[in-house]
């Protein structure tokens, strides 16, 4: 697996930079189900950037990591 976080253009300081490759993965398959639309990883990056660090973490702890193999 590729390391996701290359495919974007955040800012430094990003807390989205900071996440583990394959939690960040998950946040963007996560996101691209709530949004019910295609999203670019660009587009999830920057909406889970928005939700902030505190509800990307509830959201990783409510997903069993078998739904994503």
């Amino acid at each position: 697996m590729t390391d996701p976080r290359n495919n974007h253009l955040l800012l430094p300081g990003s807390f989205v930079l900071e996440l583990d490759p394959k939690d960040l993965f998950r946040l963007r398959k996560i996101t691209r189900r709530g949004s019910g639309q295609h999203l670019t990883d660009y587009e999830c990056d920057m909406i889970i950037e928005e939700l902030g660090p505190e509800v990307v973490i509830e959201e990783l702890r409510k997903v069993p990591i078998s739904r994503f193999h």
